[in-house]
């Protein structure tokens, strides 16, 4: 379900249902991005993870109050969602969540600039990884391992259809 952008920009409706967040709604807007993401845990550790994936952008919910127009954007995921599946409207796996920008949580700060903005691994290759893992598994002993995923044709599209 394409949806229609006042700036013209080519969005594709996507959703997902998450831990922390439950159904949520988020626009695909096909921009294939650079990701660097820095972890920090409570121990002091850190982790940074590098990569490509796809942009997906929470809608502003606009609400009326007193005659001035607000909007405020409810998050397409938060802390606890990562790893949860993205649909497009035909129920198709677009990919996996792992993680984005919220306003909510206090330990990203202010950045009112990009607040909305989360971040999905494609679907295609993290098939092909597991493929490709198992395939490669040395407990097999070198015999031919086929992998066929019940739920869709692997990635063939990018998709896999549920």
């Amino acid at each position: 379900m394409r949806i229609p952008h006042p700036d013209g920009i080519d969005t594709l409706a996507v959703f997902k249902c998450g831990r922390s967040t439950g159904k949520t709604r988020g626009e695909l807007n096909r921009i294939h991005s650079s990701i660097r993401m820095r972890y920090e845990f409570d121990y002091g550790d850190e982790v940074i993870i590098k990569g490509k994936g796809l942009v997906v952008v929470a809608p502003p919910q606009y609400t009326r109050s007193h005659d001035v127009s607000s909007y405020s954007v409810d998050p397409f995921g938060r802390k606890g969602d990562s790893g949860s599946l993205v649909f497009n409207y035909e129920g198709k796996i677009i990919g996996i969540y792992i993680g984005g920008q919220d306003d909510d949580d206090p330990s990203f700060g202010k950045h009112l600039a990009i607040s909305g903005i989360h971040f999905v691994s494609p679907i295609g290759p993290n098939l092909d990884a597991i493929r490709a893992a198992v395939q490669d598994d040395p407990s097999f002993g070198g015999a031919p391992v086929d992998v066929e995923f019940l739920w869709g044709h692997g990635s063939v599209d990018g998709h896999a259809e549920v």
